[in-house]
């Protein structure tokens, strides 16, 4: 019997991304793993709940649905050890989406039902989490007691990587990066900006949505374009009625309007890798960003695509600068080539890891 990984997606309904879309890139990890083991090749169960899923046919990985709806960790992991039992599954290696509740399952599972290593990520700022109220108390303390019984660490950026490790116990010969992945992307052909400004995201506190508002209204309602939905979005159409408000998209679809963006505006406060600003530059976009782990690693390396602020009014000068310059074509060039190349080395990283071989 060959053994199986097992990938652990509780509760995917709070994701950012659509389910369609997170497995489409947990499809697209392993088409990776099948690349490195060949005929020893099985695919990869992932285990998801909080949402039905319209397609459960994949090449590269079987999708087994504990629930629609969402339910609690202790049942996820109830559920998970019977179908892997049922199965009579030999577990390679458990595949914790984030080091909190996929992870608590993975331990449970590695003690109470089958062995097999466990693998996990990290995608958010760690400073962030900790100043998160009483949740981000109890998710803090619990990777400083936990964090180091994974055996390898996924970090999104090197930025993010060098601020957890002053902030928690953390064993770095047990970390590496792999950013998220780009799935589809069009090669930008413009040669000139339109004076639009963007918002691509969650419509939530967490992404700084009224700073946004704040300091976009100054361009005008009718120039500005938001991509995607969230608990504020009601209230940021209600401020912004002349704004053209496109819900959520998949990545896909999102590609059909980047060509009429001029400026992306992100307010996150807190933002470790920040998938939307390199989208955003793959497509020719430039980028205004208040300074976080994410931007300030991307502006390190590309000043000239990126800007940081750290005030409502640094912002507004910086995106007139943005929509009042040339398409830098050289300089996009450029870090299309370099994000690939290293997307590219970074995902064989990954697929060795879940294959314990990192």
């Amino acid at each position: 019997m060959k053994s199986r990984i097992v990938i652990l997606m509780p509760s995917v309904d709070k994701n950012a991304f659509g389910v369609d879309e997170l497995l489409a890139r947990q499809d697209f990890y392993c088409s990776r793993l099948r690349a490195i083991q060949g005929k020893e090749f099985q695919k990869p169960i992932v285990f998801i709940s909080g949402i039905g899923v319209q397609n459960k046919s994949f090449e590269n990985i079987d999708v087994e649905i504990i629930s629609s709806k969402r339910v609690s960790w202790f049942s996820f992991f109830l559920s998970s050890r019977k179908l892997i039992r049922k199965s009579n599954v030999k577990v390679l290696s458990y595949v914790a989406g984030t080091p909190f509740q996929p992870y608590l399952i993975a331990l449970l599972l590695k003690h109470f039902c089958t062995k097999g290593k466990i693998h996990t990520a990290v995608h958010g700022e760690i400073s962030g989490i900790r100043n998160a109220g009483l949740s981000g108390f109890i998710k803090f303390n619990f990777l400083r007691l936990a964090i180091n019984s994974a055996d390898t660490l996924r970090f999104v950026s090197h930025q993010q990587l060098e601020d957890a490790l002053k902030l928690l116990p953390i064993e770095k010969t047990k970390t590496f990066v792999v950013p998220v992945p780009v799935l589809h992307t069009k090669r930008f052909e413009r040669q000139h900006s339109p004076s639009t400004v963007a918002f691509v995201g969650r419509l939530q506190t967490e992404r700084g949505v009224n700073d946004w508002v704040d300091i976009a209204k100054h361009f005008g309602d009718e120039n500005l374009i938001l991509i995607g939905d969230g608990p504020m979005m009601e209230e940021t159409r209600d401020k912004l009625p002349r704004a053209k408000f496109l819900g959520a998209l998949n990545n896909e679809q999102v590609q059909e309007y980047w060509d009429k963006i001029g400026v992306l505006l992100s307010t996150a406060p807190f933002e470790s890798y920040g998938l939307a600003l390199r989208e955003a530059l793959l497509h020719g976009v430039p980028v205004v960003s208040r300074r976080n782990a994410g931007a300030s690693e991307l502006h390190a390396e590309y000043p000239a695509l990126i800007e940081l602020f750290d005030s409502s009014e640094e912002a507004i000068g910086k995106i007139r600068e943005k929509q009042g310059s040339n398409i830098l074509k050289d300089e996009f060039d450029r870090f299309r080539l370099e994000f690939f190349r290293k997307q590219e080395l970074s995902l064989n990283n990954l697929a060795r890891a879940w294959c314990n071989e990192l």
